[in-house]
């Protein structure tokens, strides 16, 4: 991910160690150390809000590329992530290693879960010319055993009182490599209204249509290697939930960021996952 401008100082809300809990049900969950303020925009996620975070947080590897795309862990078996992933590997899935519980990739940091991707299902409307449907479905070769961490993730359309951000281990700059840690982009503000996609397509020049969400421009950009990963409705002590899955950007990662849109493909995801996202 790459920032766009100077880097905003916001304060940061108290966050759950284990996001499974509805905010309703507080009473007894331990909580995340409160940082006071934390730098968003393009920063470090840090390593001690791991149990919050990492647990649906997957990056994506193949051979040659440590750092492929992002993705999310939807339940112990499924990630989701952008067709544009891993279109290339639906007849050789194994050739894919889904890693989680993952903050530092340079180091065994003792918390990591890697699996190998056992079937691929690229959505049947993924137009590689259009990037119109650039969604897929990672189903791992066995679960995943991560306790509190598994979100049980729900898809939801955009959130417009909530905070949006994203997680990732791309490229700071479009010549640079992928990050080694991860790091979250503030891409929304509570309140803003959503952006008209018109004006998305008029400033990158290339048309959008219902299956995209447009962000931007914020403090932060997606960039090179952040593909597939999640577009979060950053809750607090609520929940997370999954709004859109980075498609698209300009080249140079500093201006508008096109996500699919999740709820859009919420029937989809459930016809193959099964049980309700």
């Amino acid at each position: 991910m790459k920032r766009r401008v100077l880097l905003i100082v916001l304060p940061v809300a108290m966050m759950q160690a284990s996001c499974v809990a509805p905010s309703g049900e507080a009473d007894g969950v331990e909580e995340v150390e409160e940082v006071g303020h934390a730098i968003v925009g393009e920063s470090e996620w840090p390593s001690r809000w791991s149990p919050a975070i990492h647990g649906w947080l997957a990056r994506l590897s193949v051979p040659g590329q440590a750092v492929r795309c992002g993705g999310t862990l939807l339940k112990s078996e499924w990630v989701v992530t952008a067709a544009r992933c891993v279109d290339a590997f639906v007849s050789t899935p194994s050739s894919v290693t889904v890693t989680l519980g993952d903050h530092d990739r340079t180091r065994n940091e003792g918390t990591e879960v890697i699996r190998r991707a056992a079937r691929i299902v690229v959505h049947p409307g993924w137009n590689p010319s259009t990037a119109s449907s650039d969604i897929a479905l990672i189903r791992l070769d066995s679960p995943v055993a991560l306790g509190g961490m598994i979100l049980g993730n729900a898809i939801e359309p955009p959130h417009l009182s909530m905070s949006w951000n994203i997680y990732g281990w791309g490229s700071t700059s479009p010549s640079s490599g992928p990050s080694a840690v991860v790091r979250q982009g503030w891409m929304h503000s509570p309140g803003e209204p959503l952006l008209d996609n018109d004006v998305c397509a008029r400033a990158l020049g290339r048309p959008l249509d219902e299956t995209m969400l447009c962000v931007g421009p914020a403090t932060t950009s997606a960039c090179n290697g952040d593909e597939g990963g999640p577009l979060m409705r950053w809750g607090g002590r609520m929940p997370h939930r999954l709004m859109g899955i980075v498609s698209w950007r300009s080249p140079s990662c500093d201006s508008y960021t096109v996500f699919t849109n999740a709820a859009h493909f919420d029937g989809w995801v459930n016809s193959i996952v099964g049980g309700g996202v």
